[in-house]
Protein backbone atom coordinates (compact mmCIF):
# COMPACT_ATOMS: atom_id res chain seq x y z
CA UNK A 1 0.00 0.00 0.00
CA UNK A 2 1.60 3.34 -1.40
CA UNK A 3 0.54 5.80 1.73
CA UNK A 4 1.19 9.87 0.69
CA UNK A 5 2.28 10.85 4.17
CA UNK A 6 5.54 10.23 5.79
CA UNK A 7 4.64 8.15 8.62
CA UNK A 8 8.18 7.87 10.86
CA UNK A 9 8.36 12.13 9.85
CA UNK A 10 4.95 12.20 11.55
CA UNK A 11 6.15 9.95 14.63
CA UNK A 12 9.77 11.27 15.16
CA UNK A 13 10.40 14.33 16.67
CA UNK A 14 14.28 14.60 14.61
CA UNK A 15 13.13 13.34 11.45
CA UNK A 16 14.46 15.69 9.20
CA UNK A 17 15.90 14.09 5.99
CA UNK A 18 18.37 17.08 5.07
CA UNK A 19 19.43 17.57 8.25
CA UNK A 20 19.60 14.33 9.28
CA UNK A 21 20.01 12.33 5.89
CA UNK A 22 20.61 9.01 7.74
CA UNK A 23 16.61 8.77 8.90
CA UNK A 24 16.16 7.84 5.20
CA UNK A 25 18.83 4.70 5.40
CA UNK A 26 16.86 3.22 8.76
CA UNK A 27 13.95 0.75 8.47
CA UNK A 28 10.67 1.59 10.29
CA UNK A 29 7.66 -0.84 10.59
CA UNK A 30 4.09 -0.41 12.22
CA UNK A 31 3.35 -2.54 14.98
CA UNK A 32 -0.82 -4.00 14.86
CA UNK A 33 -2.57 -5.19 17.09
CA UNK A 34 -1.91 -8.84 16.46
CA UNK A 35 0.95 -8.24 17.42
CA UNK A 36 2.95 -8.38 13.49
CA UNK A 37 5.18 -5.90 11.79
CA UNK A 38 4.67 -4.30 8.83
CA UNK A 39 7.56 -2.95 6.96
CA UNK A 40 7.61 1.06 5.93
CA UNK A 41 9.93 2.07 3.27
CA UNK A 42 10.31 5.50 2.20
CA UNK A 43 10.72 6.40 -1.18
CA UNK A 44 12.69 9.28 -2.49
CA UNK A 45 9.25 11.12 -2.87
CA UNK A 46 8.57 10.47 0.91
CA UNK A 47 5.40 8.37 0.31
CA UNK A 48 5.30 5.65 2.62
CA UNK A 49 5.30 1.95 1.42
CA UNK A 50 3.54 -0.38 3.76
CA UNK A 51 4.12 -4.27 3.27
CA UNK A 52 2.21 -7.15 4.25
CA UNK A 53 3.44 -8.86 7.70
CA UNK A 54 4.31 -11.94 6.11
CA UNK A 55 6.27 -12.02 2.38
CA UNK A 56 2.90 -13.39 0.15
CA UNK A 57 3.69 -16.68 -1.21
CA UNK A 58 1.02 -18.53 -3.29
CA UNK A 59 2.96 -21.40 -4.58
CA UNK A 60 0.67 -23.70 -3.03
CA UNK A 61 -1.97 -22.61 -5.08
CA UNK A 62 -0.65 -22.12 -8.90
CA UNK A 63 -2.68 -25.02 -9.97
CA UNK A 64 -5.63 -22.83 -9.21
CA UNK A 65 -4.05 -19.59 -11.00
CA UNK A 66 -2.83 -21.98 -13.92
CA UNK A 67 -3.42 -19.85 -16.93
CA UNK A 68 -2.25 -16.42 -15.47
CA UNK A 69 -0.86 -14.01 -17.79
CA UNK A 70 2.12 -13.35 -15.53
CA UNK A 71 3.11 -13.57 -12.45
CA UNK A 72 4.66 -10.78 -9.96
CA UNK A 73 7.74 -11.84 -7.76
CA UNK A 74 8.40 -8.91 -5.21
CA UNK A 75 11.48 -9.48 -3.89
CA UNK A 76 12.92 -6.39 -2.67
CA UNK A 77 14.08 -7.51 0.67
CA UNK A 78 15.79 -10.79 -1.02
CA UNK A 79 19.57 -11.18 -1.67
CA UNK A 80 20.05 -11.83 -5.31
CA UNK A 81 20.50 -15.40 -5.12
CA UNK A 82 17.88 -16.04 -3.46
CA UNK A 83 15.28 -14.37 -5.85
CA UNK A 84 17.05 -16.41 -8.51
CA UNK A 85 15.77 -19.11 -6.84
CA UNK A 86 12.52 -18.16 -5.92
CA UNK A 87 12.53 -17.64 -9.56
CA UNK A 88 13.64 -20.99 -10.40
CA UNK A 89 10.92 -22.39 -8.29
CA UNK A 90 8.29 -20.49 -9.95
CA UNK A 91 9.32 -21.08 -13.62
CA UNK A 92 9.80 -25.20 -12.68
CA UNK A 93 6.48 -25.18 -11.17
CA UNK A 94 4.61 -23.48 -14.11
CA UNK A 95 6.29 -25.65 -16.53
CA UNK A 96 5.21 -28.66 -14.81
CA UNK A 97 1.55 -27.31 -14.84
CA UNK A 98 1.49 -26.42 -18.57
CA UNK A 99 2.93 -30.17 -18.97
CA UNK A 100 0.17 -31.50 -17.36
CA UNK A 101 2.11 -32.72 -14.22
CA UNK A 102 1.72 -31.65 -10.32
CA UNK A 103 3.83 -29.25 -8.72
CA UNK A 104 5.95 -30.52 -6.37
CA UNK A 105 5.38 -29.40 -2.55
CA UNK A 106 8.67 -30.03 -1.48
CA UNK A 107 10.14 -26.99 -2.96
CA UNK A 108 8.14 -24.72 -0.49
CA UNK A 109 10.63 -25.93 2.37
CA UNK A 110 13.31 -23.78 0.58
CA UNK A 111 10.91 -20.84 -0.25
CA UNK A 112 10.32 -20.81 3.27
CA UNK A 113 14.32 -19.82 4.26
CA UNK A 114 13.37 -16.32 3.04
CA UNK A 115 13.86 -13.47 5.27
CA UNK A 116 10.70 -12.81 6.47
CA UNK A 117 7.36 -15.62 7.38
CA UNK A 118 5.60 -16.58 4.61
CA UNK A 119 1.86 -16.17 4.60
CA UNK A 120 -0.89 -16.23 1.92
CA UNK A 121 -2.18 -12.59 1.99
CA UNK A 122 -6.02 -11.88 1.60
CA UNK A 123 -6.62 -14.81 -0.54
CA UNK A 124 -7.19 -16.79 3.02
CA UNK A 125 -6.81 -14.65 5.44
CA UNK A 126 -7.64 -16.50 8.54
CA UNK A 127 -5.22 -19.51 7.70
CA UNK A 128 -2.54 -16.80 6.59
CA UNK A 129 -2.50 -15.49 9.75
CA UNK A 130 -1.32 -19.10 11.57
CA UNK A 131 0.52 -18.32 8.42
CA UNK A 132 1.90 -21.64 5.38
Amino acid sequence: MILDHNIPAMSLPHFNELDNPEVMDRRYALLDSAQEKHAIRVDQFGRNHLYFAKDLCLYPYLAKFNGAASYRIEAQDYTPDFTGTVTKIYREALDQLSAGQAVSADKLAVLQQGPRELGLGTYRFRQSRNSI
